[in-house]
């Protein structure tokens, strides 16, 4: 189990996640993409390809404009 934090809204969630499974994984069972979301893993962003591990998981969405 990975306790998740979203940003901006703040809430914080519980992922069943198995052992190897990566940013790419953790963001599918959010039912998230990662064209439009950041994972931070200890406060340093991870690519999707990475193995979630200890440390504090933060999904922030990212907003663009123009």
């Amino acid at each position: 189990m990975v306790r998740v934090k979203l940003l901006p809204e703040g809430k914080v969630v519980e992922v069943d996640l198995q052992e190897g499974d990566t940013v790419r994984d953790l963001l599918r069972a959010l039912g998230l993409s990662s064209e439009t979301h950041v994972v931070l893993v200890g406060g340093t962003p991870v690519p999707e390809t990475e193995k979630i591990g200890a440390g504090e998981v933060v999904v922030v969405r990212v907003l663009s404009g123009g």
